[in-house]
C-alpha cells in the first residue's frame, strides 16, 4: 500500500531538487576549502597497488569509508593515513 504524503507540481519539485543539489554542493566545496584531499579510486588503487575490487571490500568492511558523489567515489587521504598507520602498528 503506498500513502502520498504530499503531492509536488514539476515544478515544485525541480526547485526542491535543484535546491539539495545546492546546498550538496556547498557542502562539497566547504570541505574542499578546509584542505582536505580526496582521492579518486583508481588513484587510490594506484596507490596501494589494490584492485578496485579490494577497495569496495573494504568499503563494506568499513576499513576505509568511500565517499559517493554523483555516482563517483572517493577517499579522504586522511582516513586513508589513518588506516596505514593502524595497519603498521
Amino acid at each position: 500500500m503506498a500513502v502520498i504524503l504530499t503531492q509536488f507540481s514539476e515544478k515544485q519539485f525541480k526547485d526542491i531538487i535543484t535546491e539539495a543539489v545546492v546546498i550538496g554542493n556547498e557542502q562539497l566545496l566547504e570541505k574542499i576549502e578546509t584542505g582536505e584531499q580526496y582521492l579518486k579510486m583508481n588513484e587510490l588503487c594506484s596507490m596501494l597497488q589494490i584492485s578496485p575490487q579490494t577497495a569496495i571490500s573494504w568499503g563494506h568492511k568499513k576499513i576505509l569509508k568511500p565517499i559517493k558523489i554523483c555516482n563517483k567515489v572517493f577517499y579522504r587521504q586522511t582516513d586513508i593515513d589513518k588506516m596505514m598507520d593502524d595497519a603498521g602498528k
